[in-house]
């Protein structure tokens, strides 16, 4: 962060005492090279000529002290604009993916809450969930409306990217890890296949504290491998593809879990 020096008035300055007007003459500052972060003066000597009062210098002091408050403000702000988390502040909708070591039973209000159960796996053995993806018929509106991921399946909506940014974080017993690739169904196919982004995010959840980082890219978006996807790159017009572009079909979250017990989602308005 670049700080921004303040300088003192040059205007001669004086104060009173009881007696009479005193002014204690110093050797001027001589010229230094220009350096960020520091608040810097050079007496020079006797031979160099000229006087100015010092008071001067006590303004070019206290000019550098506003700076240095002026730096600890702007760096407070910033820090302010994220949480200790690393997740921005403000308003969001948060998902938890809860790794379970059984499967769920079946429960009438499946469609509710903020989470969604998908099989725990283990480190060695990969347990992998889709989480349908449908596209929400109202802006800004995320809902869970199969929370069960435990059969295989669960299912999500949220609106068309580009009005939010998404954010996530490992939490639970340190070793476990997991993988979301967004995929949709090849329509281009004779037989409809899966097609998967050759992007996606890998979460492990190691010792100590955890923070959140932006995945909103691997989450709204297909990459497409220019050459095994080449008919669908055609049809798509790029190599890559957003979510709920008419050109796919079928769009879900691939989730590939080997022993993450939590993975904390958030959607936080775009500009947060």
């Amino acid at each position: 962060m670049s700080v921004v020096t303040a300088q003192g008035g040059e205007a001669e300055a004086s104060w009173r005492t009881t007696q009479s007007q005193s002014s204690v003459t110093a050797a001027p500052l001589r010229p230094q090279p220009a350096r960020r972060g520091f608040c810097t003066s050079e007496a020079a000597t006797p031979q160099d000529g000229g006087s100015i009062t010092s008071m001067r210098g006590f303004m070019r002091i206290t000019g550098c002290l506003a700076a240095a408050l002026a730096a600890t403000t702007c760096a407070t702000a910033v820090a302010a604009a994220q949480n200790g988390n690393g997740a921005p502040s403000g308003t969001h909708y948060s998902l938890n993916i809860i790794g379970v070591p059984r499967d769920k039973n079946s429960n009438p209000d499946w469609a509710s809450g903020h989470v969604i159960f998908v099989n725990l796996g283990t480190k060695n053995v990969t347990v992998t969930t889709k989480i349908l993806l449908s596209q929400s018929a109202e802006a800004g509106v995320f809902d869970v409306l199969d929370k069960n991921g435990t059969d295989g399946e669960a299912s999500f909506s949220l609106p068309a990217p580009g009005s939010y940014t998404i954010w996530a974080r490992a939490l639970g017993t340190p070793g476990g890890q997991a993988k979301i690739t967004t995929c949709a169904t090849d329509i281009l196919l004779t037989s409809p296949g899966v097609i998967c982004s050759t992007q996606n995010e890998v979460f492990v959840r190691g010792t100590g504290k955890s923070s959140f980082r932006n995945v909103t890219d691997a989450l709204t978006t297909i990459v497409l491998d220019p050459v095994a996807d080449a008919a669908v790159v055609t049809a798509c017009g790029g190599t890559t593809v957003s979510l709920f572009d008419p050109c796919l079909q079928g769009f879900f979250w691939q989730y590939d879990n080997n022993g993450l017990k939590l993975l904390q989602v958030r959607f936080y308005p775009k500009g947060a």
